[in-house]
């Protein structure tokens, strides 16, 4: 079997659910995207620098400061050179980098509430240079 023979049988399988049943999968599928996971040590997220559309993915500990992941995501993205001032990058949670507060540097990622499962709906921090 093809995989296009296989996603065509999980389509015809996808059509014969009730559209209840699917409404009640979905919403399952949302809570659990936006689950805290406070109790957990780590999580994922994703870094963009929105300007350019660079992005990497972080594991990271609920007791990791904000400057600490800024620089992290820096030195992976290749923008850790000397002349791009460290005090100049600012981090947003998505969407909030246009009029928005940029997040603590000192603060961590438990005191931000940016502990959660990773989802299209988890953690994702904009980094924005403003000189």
């Amino acid at each position: 079997a093809t995989w296009c023979d296989i996603s065509r049988a999980c389509a015809s399988q996808w059509r014969e659910v009730p559209d209840d049943e699917k409404a009640k999968y979905r919403r399952l599928a949302k809570e659990a995207s936006q689950q805290h996971v406070a109790d957990e040590e780590s999580c994922e997220i994703m870094i963009t620098i929105p300007a350019i559309g660079a992005r990497t993915r972080l594991i990271v500990k609920k007791d990791k400061t904000i400057d600490s992941i800024v620089a992290d995501a820096r030195k992976i993205m290749g923008f850790d050179m000397d002349f791009l001032e460290s005090a100049a990058w600012k981090a947003y949670r998505k969407g909030e980098e246009q009029g928005g507060t940029p997040l603590s540097g000192a603060s961590t990622m438990e005191q931000n509430d940016l502990m959660r499962l990773w989802s299209p709906e988890g953690t994702e921090l904009h980094l924005v240079y403003d000189p």
